[in-house]
């Protein structure tokens, strides 16, 4: 394969990405974290004006993307998507280099490999692009193959070294639970050689450095993340978000069969006497973050992202190497070949979500709106709703996600004494009084998300702060349409 036709081909996959991005609306997660980055640049502080359940890297690195797009007075969204590409982009270019450096793989089979690997970080988050995960992913996969570089190899500079490692570091705290990954990859090393000294190589202390550093940022710009959120999040959300144990495992159904097919390539490298310490590494990558996204407890798709890709790697990665040995297409890389396909199929590429009934809505009672409040679990009833109307968000919040606690502690009547509780009502009811939204819409269906029981009365559990009363006497009711009771601003 000549590298003109390589190049070629990255640029294409890279274009359709793009293309694909801009068809597509910015995934939920994302867009509030856009919201949270353009309030930090206007000077409010996380967890005391915000009130996150999530650690604060997955928010502080959107804020330079945010403030780009300010600087250059394009939307954040767009900036995001192109933002990724970039990173796409030289996360290819350092995955290629060290394969090059590596020399397993002839150029042609090293082609075939990255452009395998342009497939995976470009289409595999599909729908859930620019999630945290996907960051993860994009950040920690050079840091993998440098990890493996022979002794003998050329060795990139110290400098180099040093940043791949910062990468890496930041992708592991984006996510903690993902220390599994880097942990299993230095155990592997660690039984082929023998050599501890080895674990202190300059890219794995530049992804020490830069974990102290993230650290004591925390302590220092995010007391309240340790000192309030954690509590709250330990008692109000991790019980009550999620799904049942059986989707959790059925989410990662393709990594598991992408792991039974990288350990049947692996035996059959073994019986030619390859060189699998490539293959090794990325399959206890790919088991790291597979055992991080089970001990999530949740089951959301997009947490499995970082196992789907570097466990089909690791199917890849094996089904060049025997395509090199054996120059023949076997039942090993065509079952491969198959994972990824599967697993390529199985999340949309695009998310689109219309927001017909809230935009119209919005259209019939309140078309000059400049903010918005809904009262609601669901994360996607504001996100990216807000960013495509030229919204404000009026709450600290970026849902209602204190209610299945509060519903599990309170139906009717007066407040039971729980400071979780009191938290709920008066972080909203405060913020009813500061921000006066323009459109308040409320959820009344019977079937909230994750709320005991399937619904919650938001107006009665707020009218038990004597606050209320008096802000909501300048709200008239509209309609109630799809479960969502209108109510707007009345005009002076």
């Amino acid at each position: 394969m000549q590298r003109a036709f390589f190049l070629v081909t990255i640029a294409i996959l890279i274009a359709a990405q793009a293309y694909l991005r801009f068809q597509s609306d910015i995934i939920q997660d994302c867009a509030w974290f856009i919201d949270v980055a353009e309030r930090l640049l206007n000077g409010q502080t996380l967890y005391a004006d915000i009130k996150e359940v999530n650690p604060p890297l997955g928010m502080w690195m959107i804020v330079p993307v945010v403030w780009l797009a300010k600087a250059l007075s394009i939307s954040a969204v767009s900036t995001t998507y192109i933002t990724l590409l970039v990173i796409s982009a030289g996360s290819l270019l350092l995955c290629n280099r060290y394969l090059r450096m590596n020399g397993l793989l002839q150029s042609t089979p090293r082609y075939i490999f990255i452009i395998t690997i342009a497939v995976a970080i470009l289409f595999f988050p599909a729908a859930f692009f620019a999630e945290r995960e996907h960051f993860v992913i994009l950040l920690f996969l050079p840091w993998i193959l440098l990890r493996v570089l022979p002794a003998a190899a050329e060795s990139p500079l110290r400098q180099e070294r040093l940043l791949v490692g910062a990468l890496a570091g930041i992708a592991i705290c984006i996510k903690p639970q993902s220390v599994f990954a880097p942990a299993f990859v230095e155990l592997i090393l660690y039984a082929r050689n023998c050599k501890l000294i080895e674990t202190l190589a300059y890219e794995n202390l530049g992804a020490v450095a830069v974990a102290i550093v993230y650290t004591l940022s925390v302590i220092i710009f995010a007391p309240l993340f340790l000192t309030e959120m954690i509590s709250i999040g330990a008692k109000a959300y991790v019980p009550y978000y999620g799904y049942p144990i059986y989707i959790i495992a059925l989410n990662a159904r393709w990594s598991i069969i992408a792991l039974l097919i990288g350990t049947m390539i692996i035996i059959r490298l073994k019986a030619l006497k390859a060189d699998m310490t490539t293959m090794a590494v990325l399959m206890a990558a790919s088991i790291g973050f597979l055992l991080s996204y089970a001990v999530q407890m949740k089951g959301f798709t997009y947490q499995i992202m970082p196992a789907n890709i570097l466990m089909w790697l690791t199917c890849a990665a094996g089904a060049v190497l025997l395509w090199q040995i054996e120059k023949k297409l076997s039942v090993h890389i065509l079952a491969a070949i198959a994972v990824g396909g599967l697993v390529l199929s199985d999340v949309p590429q695009t998310y689109v979500n219309s927001y017909k009934s809230v935009s119209t809505l919005l259209a019939n009672n309140a078309p000059n709106a400049k903010s918005i409040f809904i009262a609601s679990t669901r994360l996607d009833d504001g996100f990216p709703f807000v960013q495509k109307h030229n919204l404000v968000w009026a709450s600290r919040l970026p849902t209602q996600w204190l209610t299945p606690y509060a519903a599990s502690k309170w139906q009717s009547g007066s407040l039971p004494q729980d400071d979780i509780v009191n938290s709920a009502m008066e972080w909203t009811v405060s913020d009813l009084i500061a921000m006066k939204p323009d459109v308040v819409m409320v959820d009344t269906g019977k079937d909230q998300a994750y709320v005991p029981g399937g619904s919650f009365d938001y107006i009665g559990f707020w009218q038990n702060d004597p606050r209320f009363s008096e802000i909501w006497a300048h709200y008239q009711y509209r309609e109630t349409a799809r479960d969502l009771a209108v109510y707007t601003l009345r005009q002076k």
